[in-house]
């Protein structure tokens, strides 16, 4: 008979837990992660037109952020003038904070002198203008309409002008329309209004978010692309401040002469072309055809004869302006060709409006330097050289072939 077998016992003592307990966690927390994304989903589903106006409402919300972002980076370069213009003064050479806190007041005083002047220019007169332009406006149409019924071989188009001039009265005259423009600038000039309190507060703390942004931006990148992101994030910067500045002083030039040449000549509602004019052109490419052609139209339905000299002025201002002004206050880079402008302008515009369009072009200099950078790189890497305005290929290790080595021509 065998021997009866011994149970096998074990000790529980040095069993290892720690094992079986990782395991478990990890488990738990993969399902668990599962089920949120599968909630998250099915609320994403089922509740996209709700989420989708909280996050319209949201971007509303930080709108006045957007604008106080713009708004000191437009007041930064004055700021820089005013306080190196105030590093003259013996008692405030010492004294940054002083001269600082200074040098934004007097920036703020400036900001505030222009739009006064601007409103003082524009506003008392604005809201006549506009009335004078819908009632003008009307009677030109009503003229229009009798020339073509008087007319044998336009009168079958009567019903078409009818329709045209139903859809302008709905979206230029009527009081709906005029009720929204107002309601809609309104709105804009309370982001405005706030953004610009906001951008002090920018201004004042630029030091302490540039080091929370780099405190950021070093627990996230990686250390071989902390220092080509901060590059190319200033880049962007200094080219974003740059083209504004520049765009501001050209739209500012050609607002200004289109208004006095308007008083010289007696062009009626100048209160109304200057500050489209002051607006349009800060976009570039579309903006200063869009500028002209609104200018153009508005004059020919009140004041015909004046419309095609408002239109070659604002021409010959705009091609003077890019040709003897734009090269001094303008790099290169920022000027780019204007098929290169078009399309960044039309990218840009599709994702952030606006906003996008103007930031188009320094974005597209940016990346267009970044891509060179790295071109050229790459090709010194690869063995290439530049001689003169050739590309060279020539590799530190390769030895050129002597006439000995070369191959023998077979034809002798």
């Amino acid at each position: 008979m065998s021997k009866k077998q011994k149970p096998r016992v074990f000790d529980f003592s040095e069993f290892d837990k720690s094992g079986l307990n990782q395991k478990c966690a990890t488990a738990a927390f993969y399902t668990f992660s599962v089920l949120v994304a599968a909630v998250l989903f099915g609320m994403l589903v089922f509740n996209f037109l709700k989420l989708t106006s909280m996050l319209l409402a949201l971007l509303r919300t930080f709108s006045v952020v957007f604008y106080g972002l713009f708004i000191a980076c437009i007041l930064f370069p004055f700021f820089k003038i005013f306080n190196r213009l105030l590093c003259f003064v013996d008692k405030l050479k010492k004294k940054d904070r002083l001269r600082e806190a200074l040098a934004l007041v007097s920036t703020y005083v400036f900001l505030i002198i222009i739009v006064f002047v601007l409103l003082i220019a524009i506003l008392p007169y604005i809201g006549e203008e506009l009335a004078n332009f819908t009632s003008a406006l009307s009677a030109s149409l009503e003229n229009a309409r009798n020339l073509i019924e008087k007319s044998e071989s336009l009168s079958s188009f009567v019903s078409v002008f009818d329709s045209t001039a139903d859809l302008l009265y709905r979206t230029v005259i009527s009081p709906s329309a005029i009720f929204s423009y107002l309601s809609g600038f309104l709105s804009g000039t309370y982001n405005v209004l706030f953004g610009a309190i906001l951008s002090v507060y920018i201004l004042m703390s630029r030091r302490r978010l540039c080091a929370i942004i780099a405190k950021m931006m070093s627990a996230i990148l990686p250390p071989h692309a902390l220092s080509r992101t901060a590059v190319f994030t200033r880049s962007i910067y200094m080219s974003f401040v740059e083209f504004i500045f520049a765009r501001l002083i050209l739209s500012a030039i050609l607002a200004t002469l289109s208004y006095i040449f308007c008083i010289i000549i007696g062009i009626p509602y100048r209160s109304i072309i200057m500050p489209i004019l002051l607006i349009t052109d800060m976009i570039p490419f579309f903006g200063p055809i869009l500028g002209a052609s609104l200018c153009f139209v508005l004059v020919l339905l009140i004041d015909t004869p004046h419309a095609i000299f408002i239109l070659l002025f604002i021409i010959a201002v705009r091609v003077l302006l890019s040709k003897f002004v734009a090269p001094r206050i303008l790099r290169a880079k920022l000027r780019p060709s204007i098929s290169a402008t078009a399309i960044s302008v039309l990218i840009g515009h599709s994702f952030l409006g606006v906003a996008g369009a103007m930031l188009s072009i320094p974005v597209y200099s940016t990346l267009s330097l970044s891509f060179r950078e790295l071109q050229v790189h790459r090709l010194l890497h690869k063995g290439y050289r530049i001689e003169g305005n050739q590309l060279v290929y020539h590799h530190e290790n390769e030895v050129p072939p002597t006439p000995a080595e070369e191959e023998p021509d077979t034809e002798s």
